[in-house]
């Protein structure tokens, strides 16, 4: 019995660890993805605002707008999760 628990603790703080680093790396990758995307702008009289609220730490979605010439605004969406 003294071996099993002793395993078994191991594998508790094993898991316990990788748990720790999996959400460590899921709060970068959201800090990460909401340091890529541009919150407003403005074109003229217009301003283009957005934001992404993800229902997991971290979502597929991707938005981006940039001025193109001097009336115009590129525009670029995406999904890669595939909801």
């Amino acid at each position: 019995i003294g071996l099993f628990v002793s395993i078994t603790l191991e594998k508790w703080v094993a898991l316990s660890t990788i748990q720790r680093r999996t959400e460590e790396d899921l709060e970068l990758a959201k800090a990460l993805q909401s340091s890529l995307i541009n919150q407003s702008y403005s074109l003229g009289r217009v301003a283009i605002e957005g934001s992404i609220h993800q229902c997991s730490s971290v979502g597929g979605d991707f938005f981006y707008f940039r001025p193109f010439d001097k009336k115009m605004v590129t525009f670029c969406l995406g999904d890669v999760m595939g909801k």
